[in-house]
């Protein structure tokens, strides 16, 4: 994956989705869209306060999530989801569209369709093919068309449409991941992943999980191997790698304040931790990720 050193100068410099509050829109109250072109870059890391689909028709350049780099491209969508931090830089020739939806319609379209993700490593980067790109552009424009109707009627046709959008990359995310179908239909690991979601600051032994199961250690083992390709102990670390970095980029907390809040006794044990599991002692990592290089 390409690298990038310092960024270019001229750029524009724009908060995009990341605005604190969705604009309110008199017939949707919900829903916005935008439009965006390149060059423009975020190059503070910051956090997505509003679930937000970006469509990117033309596109050459990078977006940081959550810690990770992803290059974007021609006929790609990516899912922001509230929570997550979010820094980039879209060259020159980069066009596309965007739709922000407010947290309370995020929340009740991700509980009706329980999209098959797993919440610590949130899959939200799609190349689309042909098809899927122009039947996504064509519900953006929709949707845009309604914005802009006096027709006070529209409100839940606009809402209607935006699930549309998000059931399309449901699509697109359960056809990337197959082994998701078990993870969500297997309780044992669906509790799992929520327990952990709840308990990760203060609980990191197997054995919490297992016994709040009321299954083996071994087993629990064996199911997440199976789900998510790595062990129980490694699924803690890396829900908590996650959350980290997530604290480290999206906040000014001093790294003994991130430590105290992910649960270690002391600074030095953190740094140990997040320098084993990512290669980098944390203020390196943030040192880093300000001039925007991908370790």
């Amino acid at each position: 994956m390409q690298k990038y050193d310092q960024i270019a100068q001229g750029v524009k410099k724009n908060n995009l989705f990341l605005r604190n509050e969705v604009i309110k829109h008199e017939k949707s109250g919900e829903i916005s869209y935008r439009t965006f072109n390149g060059p423009l870059e975020i190059i503070k890391p910051k956090k997505v306060e509003s679930l937000s689909i970006l469509l990117f028709e033309k596109a050459r350049g990078y977006i940081n999530i959550d810690g990770d780099q992803y290059q974007v491209m021609s006929e790609m969508a990516i899912v922001l989801f509230p929570g997550q931090i979010v820094s980039c830089h879209f060259e020159s020739g980069t066009i596309g569209q965007y739709l922000i939806a407010a947290r309370d319609l995020y929340e009740i379209i991700t509980s009706i369709n329980n999209m098959p993700i797993d919440k610590s490593k949130l899959i939200s980067i799609f190349k689309l093919n042909e098809d899927n790109f122009h039947a996504l552009s064509q519900e953006f424009l929709e949707i845009n068309k309604l914005l802009k109707k006096d027709d006070k009627g529209s409100a839940e046709i606009i809402t209607n449409r935006f699930k549309t959008t998000y059931l399309i990359l449901k699509a697109k995310c359960m056809h990337l991941r197959a082994c998701d179908n078990n993870e969500r239909r297997n309780p044992f690991i669906k509790k799992f992943v929520s327990l952990l979601d709840d308990f990760y600051q203060d609980e990191k032994l197997v054995v919490f999980y297992a016994n709040a199961i009321n299954i083996s250690p071994s087993y629990l083992n064996k199911l997440c191997k199976k789900t998510f390709k790595v062990s129980t102990k490694q699924c803690i670390k890396n829900k908590i790698l996650a959350e980290a970095k997530r604290l480290l980029l999206g906040t000014d907390l001093p790294i003994k304040e991130v430590s105290l809040n992910l649960g270690f006794r002391d600074a030095a044990n953190f740094s140990n931790f997040f320098k084993k599991e990512s290669g980098l002692y944390p203020r390196d990592f943030i040192q880093l990720r300000s001039k925007g290089i991908q370790h």
